[in-house]
This record gives C-alpha cells, sequence and structure tokens, in this order.
C-alpha cells in the first residue's frame, strides 16, 4: 500500500528564498528604462544582465514538480483467536514457528485476540503459481505413523547436525571419545549410554564394552584431578526403559558391568524416544549442577514410538543435552526391511522384519509395477538414516553414525554426494506446509501413497501345466496396472509445469525418476500382452527336458539404452519391433527423463535405480525355465524312462535331488529341537 503526495510550486509564505526572490523582481521592474536610447545605451548592460537571471530563476521554480513516493510495508496479519486467561503467549509462539513466519521483533498487539504480524516487503505482493495449487483439504498421511499420533503442537526449530558413514561401532565410539574429550576441556561432562536390549544388539553391546576399557583408560587421565569431572550413566530399552545405574559413576568396572547385565528383551518393541525423553528428564538436574549432558543411543531399529518424537525433541532441549546415534543406515523409501537371522543350533537361516526407516518423514517412493526382476524387490540403501533418529541428532547439534550390516546390499553412497538429496527434517505440520505448496511434491506423494494400498506386480513366470488359467488371471492384473500407470501419467502431467520451480534436488529426482519409470513401464506392459494371449491361445510345450515353467524375458536390443548392453551379446530384436503399440515419443521422453535422473543426481539411489530402467529391455520373449512345482506333480524328468534321461536330464535330477535332501535334514533337524522344548515350538526372536 503506497500513497502519493504531489507539491506544485509554493505560494506566499512557502519559503523565505521566494519571498526574496519577488521582491527583487519588483525592484527590478520599477527601474526598467523607458526610452530606447536608455535601452541601448551601455550603462544598462548590467541590468539587462540581472533581468535576464532573475527571469531564468523565476521560471523555473514555477515549473518545479515535486513528487514524492512513500512506500509503506504491506503488513500480513495472522489471528490466533484464544483465551488469554489459559494460553500463554510464549508457547502460543513458539508452537507455531514452523506454520507462520513470525518476526518476533513486531510487537503483539493485544486486542480482541492477540496477533501475529509480520511485515513483508510490498514488491513480493504477487503470488506465486504454486500457492493456487493448494489444496487446504490434502493431508498426507505418514506410511508409518497417522498424523492423529503425532503431537502437533509442540514445534521446534533444526539446528545442523552431522552424518558419518563408518564401518562398525568401533569407529563410532572412538569418535565420540574425541567429542567428550572437547567438552572436558570446557567443563564438567555426564554421558548416558542407552542401549537397545533386544537380542539382535547383543554382539554389538559386546564390542562397544571391549571398547570401553581403552577408551575409559583415558578418559580417567583427563578428569584425574576431581573424580565428578566425567560421570556416566547406562540405560536399556526395549518395550521399557531401564536405569542399569542408580546414579551416575566414574568407576568405569560399574559401567561395563551395568551394560553387561542388560536383561534381554523379547518383546520387538522398540520404544527409544521414550527412554530418551525420559533419560534427558532424569539428568536435568546435572544440567543445573553445570555438567554437560550427552546422550549416546545404541540401536539398529528406526523406534516404535515416533509419535513422541516432537516431545522428546524439546525435553532434549531442555536439558540442553547432544544425541548421537550409533544406527543403521535407513532403505530407500521403505519403512520395513528383513534382515538375516541365523539358528544357533539348527544353523537355520530365516529373513526376520524390521523397521528401520523410512528415510524420509513419509514413504516418498512409489511403488512402480515392474518387469525387471532387478528392481522389482531390489532394496537400496537411502545414504541417511531413519528420519526420527537422524532429525533428533539434528535438533541436538550431534551426530548420526550410520552402520550398514550387510543385510542391505548393493551400492553404497557418500554423504558428501547426497547433501542436496537431504530428507526435509522438519516438524509435520512443516512438512504438510511444503507439500501443500508444492505441486510437484503433492503429486508425487499422492502417487506413493496409492502404490502402497495397490502394490500391484507383473507376473512373468508361468507353470507349463494349466498355463492357461495363470495366464488369464495374469491378463486381469495387467488390466489392473494400466490403469494405475494411465492414472499416475495423467497425474505427473498436470503438474509438469511446476517441474523447473521445484527448488529440491530430491523431489526434482522423485518426480523425474517416476517420469520415466511409469512411461517405460507402459511399453513393456503394452509388448508383454500380445504375447500372453498367444500363450493363452496357443499354449507352448516345453522341449529342453529339464524345464516346466516359461519365462516373460527381456529382449536384447530393444532396451532405451543399447549402447550399455554387453558386447559379447548380439541384438534381437531391432528398434522396430516394439514401436508398434506405443507412440515413440513416450519412448524418448522415457529416455529423456531417466537420462536426466542419471546426469544431475549422480551418486545417488536415483540415479541408480534409473540406470538399469535404462538398461533394461522394453519387449519380451517367451524362454523356458524351472520352478518348484506344488506337491503331487510330475517333474520333467519324471515323465522319461530312466533309461532314455539325456546328460542335461540326468544332472538336472540329481541337483534337485540334493536340493531335496538338505531340505528334509533341516526339516527334521527343526523337529528334533522343537520336540525337546517345553512347549514343542521354537522360539523365533522378534527383532
Amino acid at each position: 500500500m503506497s500513497r502519493r503526495r504531489n507539491f506544485r510550486k509554493p505560494g506566499a509564505g512557502s519559503s523565505s528564498a521566494t519571498v526574496e526572490l519577488g521582491n527583487q523582481l519588483v525592484a527590478v521592474l520599477v527601474s526598467i528604462p523607458t526610452s530606447a536610447k536608455e535601452i541601448f545605451d551601455s550603462k544598462f548592460w548590467g541590468w539587462w544582465g540581472s533581468f535576464g537571471i532573475h527571469c531564468l530563476a523565476l521560471t523555473i521554480c514555477s515549473l518545479v514538480y515535486v513528487s514524492f513516493d512513500f512506500q509503506e510495508p504491506e503488513v500480513l496479519i495472522n489471528s490466533l483467536m484464544i483465551d488469554e486467561k489459559d494460553t500463554d503467549l510464549t508457547k502460543l509462539v513458539d508452537q507455531e514457528k514452523d506454520i507462520w513466519n513470525i518476526n518476533e521483533k513486531v510487537p503483539i498487539a493485544l486486542v480482541e485476540s492477540k496477533t501475529i504480524i509480520e511485515k513483508i516487503n510490498s514488491n513480493d505482493g504477487k503470488r506465486d503459481p504454486l500457492e493456487e495449487m493448494i489444496d487446504r483439504d490434502m493431508e498426507p498421511a505418514p506410511m508409518a505413523v497417522t498424523l492423529d499420533e503425532m503431537d502437533m503442537g509442540e514445534i521446534v526449530e533444526g539446528m545442523e547436525g552431522e552424518f558419518v558413514n563408518t564401518e562398525g561401532d568401533i569407529g563410532a565410539v572412538d569418535r565420540i571419545t574425541v567429542e567428550i574429550i572437547s567438552r572436558l576441556k570446557e567443563g564438567k561432562v555426564l554421558v548416558a549410554w542407552l542401549m537397545d536390549a533386544s537380542g539382535s544388539l547383543r554382539s554389538r553391546r559386546e564390542q562397544v564394552i571391549q571398547r570401553f576399557d581403552r577408551v575409559y583408560a583415558e578418559l580417567d587421565e583427563l578428569a584425574e584431578e576431581h573424580s565428578e569431572t566425567l560421570l556416566t550413566g547406562v540405560v536399556a530399552f526395549g518395550e521399557k526403559s531401564k536405569l542399569m545405574t542408580a546414579e551416575p559413576t566414574a568407576d568405569r568396572r560399574k559401567i561395563m558391568q551395568a551394560v553387561r547385565d542388560i536383561p534381554p528383551d523379547d518383546s520387538g518393541i522398540e520404544n527409544v524416544f521414550s527412554a530418551i525423553k525420559k533419560t534427558a528428564f532424569e539428568y536435568r538436574k546435572f544440567h543445573v549442577k553445570g555438567y554437560q549432558v550427552l546422550l549416546i543411543v545404541l540401536t539398529d531399529e528406526s523406534g516404535n514410538d515416533f509419535s513422541i518424537l516432537d516431545s522428546t525433541i524439546n525435553e532434549v532441549k531442555r536439558t540442553k543435552a547432544t544425541v548421537f546415534v550409533m544406527g543403521p543406515v535407513s532403505p530407500f523409501g521403505r519403512n520395513q526391511m528383513n534382515v538375516k537371522w541365523t539358528d544357533e543350533k539348527t544353523k537355520d537361516v530365516l529373513y526376520l522384519p524390521v523397521e528401520r526407516g523410512p528415510e524420509s518423514l513419509m514413504i516418498e517412493n512409489v511403488r512402480v509395477p515392474r518387469w525387471d526382476p532387478k528392481l522389482k524387490n531390489a532394496l537400496f540403501s537411502s545414504g541417511f538414516g531413519p528420519y526420527a533418529l537422524a532429525r533428533l541428532t539434528r535438533e541436538s547439534n550431534g551426530i548420526y553414525f550410520m552402520f550398514n550390516d550387510g543385510n542391505i546390499p548393493g551400492p553404497h553412497f557418500e554423504v558428501t554426494d547426497m547433501l542436496e538429496h537431504t530428507p526435509d527434517y522438519v516438524s509435520v505440520a512443516k512438512y504438510h506446509n511444503l507439500i501443500n505448496k508444492s505441486p510437484i511434491r503433492k503429486a508425487v506423494l499422492k502417487v506413493a501413497q496409492a502404490s502402497s494400498t495397490a502394490g500391484i506386480q507383473p507376473k512373468t513366470k508361468f507353470l507349463a501345466a494349466g498355463i492357461q488359467f495363470d495366464v488369464r488371471d495374469e491378463l486381469r492384473s495387467l488390466q489392473k496396472i494400466s490403469e494405475f500407470l494411465d492414472r499416475t501419467l495423467v497425474e505427473l502431467r498436470t503438474v509438469e509445469q511446476f517441474r523447473d520451480r521445484e527448488t529440491s534436488k530430491r523431489w526434482q529426482a522423485h518426480y523425474d525418476l517416476l517420469m520415466g519409470q511409469i512411461l517405460a513401464n507402459r511399453v513393456r506392459l503394452f509388448n508383454s500382452i500380445p504375447l500372453l494371449n498367444e500363450m493363452y491361445s496357443k499354449p507352448k510345450v516345453c522341449q529342453d527336458g529339464t524345464t516346466n515353467a516359461w519365462e516373460l524375458v527381456g529382449l536384447l536390443g530393444t532396451s532405451l539404452a543399447p549402447n550399455n548392453q554387453d558386447p559379447d551379446k548380439k541384438p534381437e530384436a531391432s528398434a522396430k519391433a516394439y514401436r508398434k503399440t506405443v507412440e515413440i515419443k513416450d519412448i524418448e521422453l522415457a529416455r529423456q527423463y531417466l537420462k536426466r535422473v542419471v546426469e544431475e543426481h549422480p551418486g545417488t539411489p536415483w540415479a541408480v535405480v534409473a540406470q538399469q530402467e535404462l538398461e533394461f529391455p522394453l519387449a519380451f520373449k517367451w524362454q523356458e525355465t524351472f520352478i518348484i512345482p506344488p506337491e503331487g506333480e510330475k517333474l520333467p524328468w519324471d515323465k522319461v524312462p530312466l533309461g532314455k534321461l539325456t546328460e542335461k536330464q540326468k544332472k538336472a535330477k540329481k541337483k534337485f535331488e540334493r536340493f531335496l535332501k538338505e531340505k528334509q535334514k533341516k526339516e527334521e533337524l527343526k523337529k528334533k529341537l522343537e520336540e525337546s522344548l517345553p512347549d514343542g515350538k521354537r522360539k523365533i526372536p522378534k527383532l
């Protein structure tokens, strides 16, 4: 809002300079010569000069137009209607920091409501087109928890923490020792070790204990002048938390024994945030006494009590504690993953589910239907720790030590390469606002939520026996997949114009990869349907003698990146062979999007997935294969008289028989073990 004030030439009395100028002009006019001779007489030349100068000055004054443009700042007012009796104003402002941009220097006027006033520049008054797209009713629900479970009121502002990749816990303990030493130089330190009590952490706890003796011997030397300079407490947590040291102690033998005495927790529940919150509250009294409080968390999961994250952060900040986490690497775009567990008695290997993600507040990755077996159930590192624990370390200016225990295969991603792809470590309310303000994020997240409920993946292997029934069911599933791909493409193309306005490299990568995957897999869908129809009409018969099934495999020479094909394998089809059912421009678009991901996001999981999508063929062929048939069904070599078996069939038969014998031995061992147990059941731990 601006006001324009215009000032014309001043009238009488407007300024002393103007009055004086008028008096001089009158005097000049009175003395004007009356005759021509006097006019041209040289003695009047001075008079003419003075007259000319005064006329020029008076003319300039009459033409003056003064314009003052007062640019008064616009005011954006957000009114919060509250009850003055029950609400503390300071608390209210703190709670709203992530929702409104508050200028704390501006006074708050107390009228009928308490109003937070924020000055903004009038030049920024134009509305961003992204703002016009906001749907206020849209509430993205997190995959692991719901918005109702989260504390929306306790909002805190973040600080910068660190991520560190470690090869094991020893390196992390040594780095934490350096942090303790640096703080001891400043004053007294209280260290609290919070240990995950689940069985899966037993070996890691023992490694940390073994390192304690040397580490604390060095720390004792620094604190030898006063026995209370460095104190340590031990807390065990699982479903419940337990203080293993009644009071923090300087005796390292008591510390090591406290860790060894941690009782196992088989509940499978890890309430890590409850343990951190309680510990921070318990040790606040030491902070009051001048101690610097360090909370060190050892865990291999993301925690089951995520809903109290914000209140935990607030408690940590009240104690002014720093949190270090020795935790897992989060899987890319997943909440759960399976980890390897070996039965000590039977040596049986099981893969048990654990929660180690996601790396962001919500699962932002889309479960795209995939024909590539490498990508169908692929597990990649996200390059970050679980969102909640990672955010906690950042808010307290701590460090998250990431440790990959080998359960996530694939490439290792450097923290330095992932900095521009860091998740949004903000509150639920702030994350919600960021999503609503960006059409790109909103569209990607909407598709991600839809894909999590659909969960449809194409089938590529079919038993030859009864193949028509399986193919018929698969064609019905492909119809649903086709609808999902089409709807997703419409959703993404609607917001495509906003892609370049998206400032986050992470969300740009999400969008480009998703567009490339959807376009490429629509091509694969269209190219698989004719083959399935053909198999349904005229079922093929396996000819190999060792096979009992048919598989759709990629046709060499039909990928989006033919130059990356194995040079030892000759292409089986020309480019024209797979362009009959789709528009060429869709294929070119898929290539452009996927290449852009590879080029603009190197060293990230998005680039790895995009490269695999580029290299996997777009068209297919039928190939014979073998899968374990249902019980009672004849194997391929059982259909031929023993004397007429080929060498290939004999080898396949022996191999399969060895497999059955190993399987039978394991079953017998399990049975004996279960019979020896009191309840007749083997106990499988909950990790």
